[in-house]
């Protein structure tokens, strides 16, 4: 609290008692910004081709599934696949999740009081309504909520966490 009277009352300073005009309190402001703006540019230059890189397909090895993940869509590999372009040299056959367990394959979306909430892909929109946990994917995508316990006593080892 004692500092920022301290810098306020320097700002204040620096403006009444040095004459400075709305064009110099404009200037400042200015300046400001560019610098917040500089540092946010800064501290978030590490992550410029994260998209890419979450958007590009992904080679998941889990267990006894050969997993790859296009633009968000789960395929299942019923072949190898090549550790140097991540193609499948069998067949790619979409993922229906008609088990709990196809969701351990899955990225865990949002976790609320310890459940989680897993799509098969695309978004998710859960809360909590009166206490009860909700979970819902978007466009009709198959969700599951779980709680950690039950995640853990399914997926084992092959689970995302």
């Amino acid at each position: 609290m004692e500092f920022s009277r301290v810098l306020l009352l320097t700002v204040f300073y620096s403006f009444t008692c040095t004459g400075a005009s709305k064009n110099n309190w404009d200037d400042w402001a200015e300046n400001l910004n560019w610098d917040i703006q500089q540092r946010v540019r800064q501290s978030l230059s590490g992550l410029d081709n994260l998209w890419s890189t979450i958007s590009q397909q992904v080679q998941q090895n889990l267990a006894d599934k050969q997993v790859i993940v296009r633009d968000g869509v789960f395929y299942k590999c019923e072949g190898t696949i090549s550790e140097e372009d991540g193609s499948c040299s069998g067949t790619l056959r979409k993922s229906s999740f008609e088990s709990k367990r196809d969701f351990c394959y899955a990225n865990i979306n949002t976790i609320i009081n310890n459940w989680y909430c897993i799509s098969s892909g695309g978004g998710v929109s859960s809360g909590i309504i009166n206490g009860n946990v909700y979970c819902n994917g978007f466009q009709n995508n198959p969700t599951l909520l779980i709680s950690r316990e039950d995640y853990r006593n399914l997926c084992g080892d092959v689970g995302i966490l």
